[in-house]
C-alpha cells in the first residue's frame, strides 16, 4: 500500500468522467494524502471536481454513489445505504472487507471500477 494507489484510482475515474461529461466528483482526501498530487490531476476537470472538508455525513446526504478506498470513512458512509464501490488496487487484501461483507461492489481493478460506477 502506498500513496500511488489513490492517484491510480483517480486517473481511472477521471478517464471515465472525460467521456461522461455530466458527472461530478467530490473528493474527501485522507489527512495523510498529498493534496498537490491530486490537484494537478484534476485541473482539466476543475469545473466538475472539488475537494471537500465537509463531514462524511454532510457529503453522503447529497451524493448518489460512494467510492471508498479501504477507509473508515467508507464504513461510516454505509449508514446512508448508498451504492458503494470499494476501490482497492493494491495487491494486498483490503483491511476493510466491504465486498466480502456484501456492503460494496468491487473496484479491484480499472475494469471493475468503471463497470460498477455505471
Amino acid at each position: 500500500r502506498n500513496h500511488i494507489e489513490g492517484i491510480t484510482i483517480l486517473n481511472v475515474i477521471l478517464n471515465f468522467m472525460e467521456v461522461n461529461r455530466e458527472l461530478t466528483l467530490t473528493m474527501k482526501l485522507h489527512p495523510m494524502d498529498d493534496v498537490k498530487s491530486y490537484e494537478k490531476l484534476v485541473l482539466p476537470f476543475e469545473d466538475r471536481v472539488k475537494f471537500s472538508s465537509e463531514s462524511i455525513y454532510e457529503l453522503c446526504a447529497k451524493t448518489n454513489v460512494l467510492i471508498t478506498e479501504d477507509s473508515t470513512a467508507g464504513a461510516e458512509a454505509l449508514y446512508f445505504d448508498l451504492p458503494c464501490i470499494h476501490a482497492h488496487f493494491a495487491s494486498s487484501k483490503p483491511v476493510l472487507p466491504f465486498v466480502d461483507y456484501g456492503c460494496a461492489l468491487p473496484g479491484f481493478n480499472s475494469e471493475q471500477l468503471v463497470i460498477n460506477v455505471t
